[in-house]
């Protein structure tokens, strides 16, 4: 007699509109990482799940008990632990963010010149890093959120032509406050 069983979901809430990067707009898609234990090292699953209305509806992986940890991209990662997704359908309610540390870059120009559209990434380093990026419109401040606690190589690119200088460099996060940065583009 062949038996089937309910495929293993869970679905959880963000506690705000995640403000997404120009380039996952509009179909915006969260990275969620599934551990046996502390959110480090290789994960046991690992899917980009789609977010829709502050949700985002997770299946595929095997039931047990994990710690969730999700890629918000605007806050800190959201990390829940100790889970029991031992199958069905789960509800997991609605989880409120922390927004950690902001980079702000401030763009000097000459007088009367445009300003450049710039891309501006901070990456994590070691394992199980993240990612934040801005994409300006030709501002002359851009802002990078949701830095926790750890080094951060930071990035800058043009998005038209190259700049004449750009940010690369690493920086301490203690995950609090903003770190004030300037690219003297004069």
């Amino acid at each position: 007699m062949l038996r089937l069983e309910a495929a293993a979901t869970f679905r959880l809430a963000l506690d705000h509109d995640v403000v997404l990067p120009l380039h996952l707009r509009p179909q915006p898609r969260l990275t969620v990482r599934l551990f046996r234990g502390d959110p480090t090292g290789e994960p046991a699953f690992q899917v980009e799940a789609p977010l829709k209305d502050r949700v985002l509806e997770v299946g595929g992986y095997e039931p047990g008990r994990y710690t969730i940890w999700v890629d918000v991209l605007d806050a800190l990662p959201l990390v829940l632990r100790d889970v029991d997704l031992t199958g069905g359908d789960v509800d997991l309610g609605t989880h409120d963010t922390q927004p950690g540390a902001s980079v702000r870059l401030r763009l000097l120009v000459k007088e009367g010149a445009v300003v450049p559209r710039i891309g501006f990434s901070a990456q994590q380093e070691g394992p199980g890093g993240y990612t934040r990026v801005a994409i300006s419109s030709g501002e002359d401040v851009i802002t990078l959120t949701g830095l926790g606690p750890g080094t951060f190589h930071l990035h800058t690119s043009g998005q038209e032509r190259p700049l004449p200088k750009n940010v690369d460099e690493a920086i301490e996060s203690d995950g609090e406050g903003v770190i004030e940065l300037t690219l003297d583009l004069r």
